[in-house]
């Protein structure tokens, strides 16, 4: 009877030990920065610090993935994502994807591309100052199909590095801050959006209710490689109501300015200035009073080769969100007033009167301005 029992009690820790056998023992990851030397990175199952790359980032290739288990282990997947920094994995570029290794046997398996390996920074980053964190864990299954994670203690594998800057194939970088800014007027009074190299913009404040609202002008920085032309320079723009959506219009730029220089190592790069001065566009002509608008703003630059470059389209479009009062649309001309059978908002029982670009104007303005929602021309 002892006999049997011990004989029993073995099989049983056989049987246990081999379950827990069953496990990821060992992950090396083996990547290129910058097409510099390769180098391998072990990983720890649980405390291991996330790598952060001092030096912006152009290239960065994942070439080999090494994995040992032990037991009964299959399915064995490299399983990654990449967003936005500031975003922590809930940005809208973020996607997990899976991809299986190949098993070599004995517990061995590998994840060896083709080529130089996977290209984790898109050539579309190289002109955006992007702060990326690619995240990362192995992932495989028991005998049971359950999942086993090597996943640093549940924290994953974390590599943050910066685009944008220096060599490489990049041909056009924004600044970091104060990349663009958009000057528009209120009712005649003026505003400035700063907008930064990620589409951001200060104030955060928006319109609000306003009877006209006037494009005045813009600016928009940035650095161009040695080896790029600019053709072109502008501001888009379009005004929708909300709930809808509108087609896009363009601010020219009518002035510029370029100085040349070095970057930090010693690389020839142009920084250029482009402005669009005085271009004095009115947004809310013909729109219509007592309904809530949407002005979305992006800046379009094409370099010689006809290549476009977007600032705020794609990641974080400009928004400012503005609602028409009520007698303020614009209709035809409603014939000829006399100065003085108009009143500029002075004194009591005034109105405001604004010119075709949304301007306020006393007395003394002469043409066709704007009054209760009507166009009328003064003279005399």
């Amino acid at each position: 009877m002892k006999k049997r029992f011990f004989t029993l009690l073995f099989v049983l820790i056989t049987i246990v030990s081999g379950v827990l056998a069953q496990e990821i023992t060992s992950v090396t990851l083996t990547i290129k920065e910058n097409g510099g030397e390769s180098f391998p990175v072990p990983l720890s199952s649980s405390g291991f610090e996330d790598v952060v790359l001092e030096e912006a980032v152009t290239s960065l290739m994942i070439q080999k993935v090494e994995v040992e288990t032990s037991g009964a282990v299959s399915d064995v997947a490299f399983v990654g994502t990449m967003y936005s920094t500031s975003e922590g994995g809930l940005g809208p570029d973020d996607e997990w994807r899976a991809i299986p290794l190949e098993s070599l046997g004995n517990g061995k398996w590998v994840l060896e591309p083709e080529g130089e390996g996977i290209e984790l920074v898109e050539e579309k980053w190289l002109s955006q100052n992007k702060n990326k964190t690619f995240e990362y864990f192995i992932q495989a299954k028991n005998s049971s199909g359950s999942d086993i994670l090597f996943n640093n203690g549940g924290a994953n594998y974390k590599v943050v590095f910066f685009t944008g800057e220096g060599g490489g194939s990049w041909k056009v970088k924004f600044y970091k801050k104060n990349t663009a800014s958009l000057t528009i007027a209120v009712d005649g009074n003026d505003r400035q959006y700063m907008v930064s190299g990620d589409a951001t913009y200060e104030p955060t404040d928006q319109p609000g209710q306003l009877s006209s609202l006037v494009i005045k002008g813009f600016h928009v920085g940035f650095i161009r490689n040695e080896d790029v032309t600019i053709n072109d320079v502008s501001l888009q723009y379009k005004v929708f109501e909300e709930g809808q959506d509108g087609g896009w219009n363009r601010l020219d730029s009518n002035e510029y300015n370029e100085m040349s220089g070095t970057d930090s190592q010693g690389n020839p790069e142009h920084k250029m200035d482009y402005f669009g001065r005085n271009v004095n566009r009115s947004v809310t002509e013909g729109l219509e009073p007592g309904k809530n608008y949407t002005l979305e703003i992006m800046y379009q630059i094409i370099d010689g080769e006809g290549k476009y470059f977007f600032l705020g389209r794609d990641r974080n479009p400009i928004y400012l969100h503005f609602s028409l009062l009520s007698g303020t649309g614009i209709e035809a001309v409603h014939g000829s007033e006399s100065l003085n059978s108009l009143s500029f908002g002075e004194g009591r029982g005034g109105v405001p009167v604004y010119n075709l670009q949304g301007q306020r104007v006393g007395k003394g303005y002469k043409g066709i301005v704007i009054t209760n929602g009507k166009k009328m021309i003064v003279k005399d």
